[in-house]
């Protein structure tokens, strides 16, 4: 209740694997939790009980999905931010850098339409429909064909167009198409 009552009314959340995020109304993201990776996005690495606001995201924040120690944001003007752990570019910023506060995913500025994160791995579905995914890819989630990481977004084969939304898990990842038809690739245990 607390939480609550110190962000005021919230218009989206999404939690990590031990920290949360908020979205108020008014467009600022608020976080709280472990921030061992910087995942918090307020520049520090100290943990918080209470909400801290997320650095440079004082307005505009339509919605946020969390992986494991890692965040993303998706901003009113289409653009896709991420922040904290980035081992295996779950960024998408061409570097494997921790960083403590949100940084803009490369060639994602503008054209978003929605975001996901996974344990160590993130994607976006573009206004035009197209997957892209980054980070983690032992077991093939990015759906690349291969089990290379990838720290750029990189284009999901077959899926240019048409994709209306995606949910990534710990090892795997899946994709509603337009048409209502879900795909799903990746670790299968």
């Amino acid at each position: 209740l607390f939480y609550f009552s110190v962000l005021g009314c919230v218009a989206a959340m999404a939690g990590g694997t031990a920290h949360s995020l908020a979205v108020k109304s008014d467009g600022t993201a608020w976080a709280w939790g472990a921030n061992s990776s910087g995942q918090l996005g307020n520049g520090t690495t100290a943990f918080s009980m209470v909400p801290v606001d997320v650095t440079d995201l004082a307005s505009g924040v339509a919605a946020v999905s969390l992986g494991r120690s890692h965040s993303c944001a998706l901003t009113s003007g289409g653009a896709m931010k991420c922040w904290g752990d980035n081992n295996y570019g779950q960024l998408g910023d061409n570097s494997n850098d921790t960083r403590t506060t949100p940084v803009d995913v490369f060639d994602l500025a503008s054209g978003v339409a929605s975001i996901a994160a996974g344990y160590y791995q993130s994607c976006a579905v573009t206004v035009l429909g197209a997957l892209k995914c980054m980070g983690y890819n032992v077991s093939g989630q990015l759906g690349d064909s291969t089990t290379t990481d990838r720290n750029l977004p990189t284009d999901v084969p077959g899926m240019a167009s048409g994709i209306a939304a995606a949910a990534l898990g710990t090892g795997h990842t899946c994709a509603l198409g337009s048409a209502g038809r879900l795909k799903c690739w990746g670790a299968n245990l």
